[in-house]
């Protein structure tokens, strides 16, 4: 009974849902759900902290980033959960611009390489974290 009350519990956020919906159609690196949700790493990182300790979500390193996807459903309430989440854009606020913003980015290892913590010099012309996706990537761009 634990662990339905830790997966019930990671669920009942809403910023760990949307990052359920961005992972829920493709791998993703922790730069990438930090561009898209306009939130600070460390905060993203937590919250995928507790949705891998429920059980949802499966990391793995590769060098210095961490990807994430989906874990394979284990048990009928995460079966479902998946399954609905593959369809649930319009339930989720913010979901559909969060997927609309995804779709809109570059490569992963485009916004690594330019972001705040891995190049500091590139920070006083990026547009504040908290800001829109669009806004950070043109930024970034310049």
């Amino acid at each position: 009974m634990p662990e339905v009350v830790q997966f019930c519990r990671a669920l009942a956020d809403e910023t760990r849902l949307r990052i359920l919906n961005l992972i829920a159609r493709q791998e993703l690196c922790v730069c990438r759900i930090v561009d898209v949700l306009g939130l600070g790493q460390s905060k993203v990182s937590r919250h995928l902290a507790h949705l891998r300790n429920a059980g949802l979500v499966n990391d793995r390193r590769d060098g210095a980033w961490m990807y994430y996807s989906l874990a394979q459903p284990d048990g009928e309430l995460h079966r479902r959960v998946v399954e609905w989440l593959r369809q649930a854009e319009n339930e989720i606020p913010m979901a559909a611009a969060d997927l609309a913003a995804l779709e809109s980015m570059g490569q992963c290892i485009d916004l690594c390489e330019l972001s705040p913590s891995a190049e500091d010099t590139r920070r006083d012309d990026a547009a504040p974290v908290g800001s829109p996706p669009v806004a950070r990537a043109a930024a970034r761009a310049e």
